[in-house]
């Protein structure tokens, strides 16, 4: 499975033209920038890991940074679920602390984990402190589902050294996967995931997770086992909405010093 899908990526890279081919590309790229760049904030997790070994319970603390978009206009944030679990079952990972850059806030803004979806690969984050606020955030209306040989965009944004400047990365559409989840396999360079991809003409063509292949011996997945795809924006649209209702209910019980734990939606 492995060789496969490594020798299936690198004959879809190898058929990647150059992008300055596209006429008036360059244009399309700055105007997908410009549009889609303030969507993407920055997000720093303090992340308590414990695990048992030997019978005995370990457990540290470090901050992870990743790179989220902003899905709904009252703050919910869909990131790669990765940093908050483990394939493990004898590690647990809490995030402590979340703390996410919105572009042109001087200031951090907090949050808090209130969803994950380990089959999609995503979690979902709400901003705390909006209070009547309303943020731009990913249009959903339009989104198209890719073909087989498009070429897609993701925006990306780099950390506080670089001033959290914009990019874009790009990949193409080299598969159409079935299982273990409808999407498609990508090739390039992009590895924002949790985030949108786009068409060169702006469409929303999904999302950037990482999925692990179906092991035959029904064992965790190592690293290694992980490729990159493109998730419908159907999907993800419905777990948002799940996500969203979810994160009102859990603002509502930390506002009333109730325990609030995060749930996989549909759960």
């Amino acid at each position: 499975m492995r060789k496969f899908i490594a020798a299936l990526l690198a004959v879809g890279l190898a058929a990647t033209p150059p992008a300055a081919r596209a006429e008036g590309a360059e244009e399309r790229y700055a105007e997908i920038l410009r549009k889609f760049g303030p969507l993407v904030v920055h997000v720093k997790a303090l992340i308590k890991t414990e695990i048992t070994v030997e019978g005995e319970k370990q457990d540290s603390e470090d901050w992870s940074e990743m790179l989220g978009v902003i899905a709904d206009p009252d703050g919910l944030v869909v990131v790669q679920v990765l940093p908050f679990v483990s394939s493990d079952p004898e590690e647990t990972r809490t995030p402590l602390d979340v703390k996410v850059t919105i572009e042109g806030d001087a200031l951090d803004h907090p949050a808090f984990l209130a969803a994950k979806d380990s089959k999609l690969g995503l979690a979902f984050l709400q901003i705390e402190g909006l209070a009547d606020r309303k943020l731009a955030a990913v249009d959903f209306t339009g989104a198209i589902e890719p073909r087989v040989g498009q070429e897609v965009v993701s925006v990306g944004r780099g950390g506080e050294e670089l001033d959290f400047v914009t990019y874009f990365e790009l990949a193409r559409v080299c598969g159409k996967l079935k299982r273990p989840q409808r999407g498609w396999l990508l090739s390039g360079d992009t590895e924002g995931y949790g985030l949108p991809a786009f068409t060169l003409a702006g469409e929303l063509a999904g999302f950037l997770t990482s999925i692990a292949a179906i092991q035959a011996d029904g064992e965790a997945p190592d690293e290694e086992d992980y490729f990159r795809a493109l998730l419908p924006a159907s999907t993800v649209k419905g777990v948002i909405d799940a996500a969203r209702r979810i994160a009102a209910q859990m603002a509502i019980e930390r506002a009333t010093g109730k325990k609030a734990t995060p749930v996989e939606p549909g759960k």
